[in-house]
Order: structure tokens, then sequence, then C-alpha cells
């Protein structure tokens, strides 16, 4: 469309539209900008920021692990100590610690997942 408007498409200058509609065809809204503004542009909005993203970034990290979500819900909710369950699994005491925070091996598949972090007890023992 951009194009069909008189506009002159230069190599690797990709099309951005000033309201921000990704589908905009409105020859008034189209410019030619760059990838990395364009970039800069979609990360301001949250572009990639979001649940789903994080979501997969994990599910893929995941897929090369040692755990899986349901041993990281059994060490989540586990009183035991660090080191024992560190033995138990054949992982890194501080893999184990930093899911019993909830910093590693989140759990996206329920909004309340986060309430059952042992992060209270955990607090008691340091």
């Amino acid at each position: 469309m951009f194009k069909l408007a008189g506009g002159n498409l230069l190599p690797r200058k990709p099309i951005d539209s000033h309201c921000n509609e990704r589908l905009c065809v409105n020859p008034d809204h189209l410019f030619q900008s760059t990838s990395s503004k364009i970039a800069i542009k979609a990360a301001k909005r949250g572009a990639f920021s979001s649940k789903a993203r994080s979501a997969k970034i994990a599910q893929a990290k995941r897929a090369k692990g040692k755990l899986t979500i349901e041993q990281a819900r059994e060490i989540r909710m586990s009183t035991e100590s660090g080191p024992v369950l560190a033995l138990r699994y054949g992982v890194n005491r501080s893999l184990i610690n930093n899911i019993k925070r909830g910093r590693a091996w989140k759990d996206y598949t329920s909004m309340f997942a986060g309430l059952m972090t042992n992060e209270a007890n955990y607090r008691r023992r340091a």
C-alpha cells in the first residue's frame, strides 16, 4: 500500500504506521522506519514481556533440564531442606532454593501458582 500511494521502498527499511495499528493500510499513516526503531516501539508496548512469551521461553529451557514441572512442584511444596532435595533430584542446591523462592521453574499454568511457594518457610530457616 505504501508503494501504491507513491512511496519509495528502500531495502531493509520496513514500513511502520503512526497509528500503531499493525494492520493499518491507510497511506497517510504509513512511513519507512528501521527494524530497531520498530523493536523499541514494540518493547514499550510490552510486546516482548508477555506471560505467554515468558512461558514459551521457560518451556524451551525446560526441555533441556534435568527436572520436570511435576518435580519442581514437589520441591516447591516440600518442607525438606535444600541440600536433602538437591541430593534426591541430582541438581545443584541453588536451583532448589530458586525453585522454592519462585525464581526458577515458574508455573505459568495457574494464576494462583505463586501463592503456593514455600518462601515464608524458606525465610524462617535462612
